[in-house]
């Protein structure tokens, strides 16, 4: 599904952190602070959080295998916002 008109999105990420390896040093959690500005119908929205991970080693690399947001304002309502797979 394709929003109309699109969005105009820009993420910072900062303060990454890799937590360490599970028993078998295959999957390791991590943790960023993020922050996601969005532009669209002539407003800005700007939303902050935490975003965590949990990577599993593939050969020398790793790929994510779960990935959660928490956002600072959780409590509160707000529209969907367009988030990049």
């Amino acid at each position: 599904m394709c929003r109309r008109p699109p969005s105009r999105t820009a993420h910072l990420i900062g303060n990454t952190i890799i937590e360490g390896a599970d028993e078998g040093g295959r999957r390791v959690p991590g943790r960023l602070d993020l922050h996601h500005g969005e532009y669209r119908d002539d407003r800005q929205r700007i939303f902050a959080g935490h975003q965590h991970h949990r990577l599993r080693r593939q050969g020398t690399s790793f790929r994510i295998v779960q990935k959660r947001v928490d956002l600072i304002n959780c409590d509160s309502a707000f529209e969907a916002m367009a988030v990049p797979i």
